[in-house]
């Protein structure tokens, strides 16, 4: 887990405006530093770029994309469709 933080901590400041769709967990597994420094990661990206957005899952702790695979495919389809607009 380190290295993810590491990589957050080094991306550029500025990048191309493009929609960026954080899916995160909703439940919370146990309030641990690291659970707790996840959740700040994850902010610090959606607040680091202007088209980025949180979308909360309520189905799962951590493997969303096995329990909540409507959630991915709806966010998925939901930026092909912005980029289509654009």
């Amino acid at each position: 887990m380190p290295e993810s933080m590491a990589y957050f901590s080094s991306l550029p400041k500025l990048m191309p405006q493009i929609p960026i769709t954080i899916i995160s967990r909703g439940i919370s597994a146990d309030p641990t530093t690291l659970d707790l420094d996840w959740q700040r990661a994850q902010k610090q990206l959606t607040q680091t770029y202007s088209e980025a957005t949180t979308v909360l899952s309520s189905k799962d702790k951590h493997h969303i994309q096995f329990s909540d695979p409507g959630l991915i495919v709806q966010h998925v389809r939901q930026i092909l469709d912005q980029l289509d607009d654009d």
